[in-house]
């Protein structure tokens, strides 16, 4: 069972997508709870996320787990690391983090926390898309060899 932490920011597909992978790619795991950080500029992202999210995980696993929100300030960044500790040491299982969308600041504080709590974050996702033309295609929908998603902490 597996907690799954993201960031929702201005083009929520890419979080959608690493989601997507990892379902497809590890159809034995399941996902018990999640965690999502967004500004709260991005709520209607969000709202958009949250409802596709609910579709792929009720069809790969028939559960949707709880999903928690975390709104957060671009700028508070000692906040948003405050944040992202206590959620994982409060959580009770393994832990795959999804660094691609929000922030520079966000992700690199994400990978640094993949890295500092490997005893349980298991993976630490980046996805990569070699072309921006296809910024808003769905996983399934993108050529093969143009999205290459990258697990940080592969051993």
């Amino acid at each position: 069972m597996y907690h799954w932490i993201t960031i929702i920011y201005r083009k929520p597909i890419a979080a959608l997508n690493t989601l997507w992978y990892f379902l497809e790619t590890f159809p034995q795991e399941r996902i018990g709870e999640m965690t999502v950080f967004c500004d709260p500029v991005h709520k209607r992202q969000l709202k958009w996320f949250r409802e596709r999210s609910a579709i792929l995980l009720r069809y790969h696993q028939k559960k949707v787990p709880e999903l928690n929100v975390n709104f957060i300030q671009q700028q508070e960044i000692g906040h948003f690391r405050k944040i992202v500790k206590e959620v994982l040491y409060r959580s009770d299982n393994k832990v795959v983090i999804d660094m691609t969308s929000g922030r520079k600041a966000h992700s690199a504080l994400l990978l640094l926390m993949g890295e500092l709590f490997s005893g349980s974050v298991d993976h630490v996702y980046y996805n990569f898309l070699h072309s921006e033309q296809f910024l808003k295609f769905p996983y399934t929908a993108l050529p093969p060899g143009l999205s290459q998603i990258v697990d940080l902490l592969e051993k």
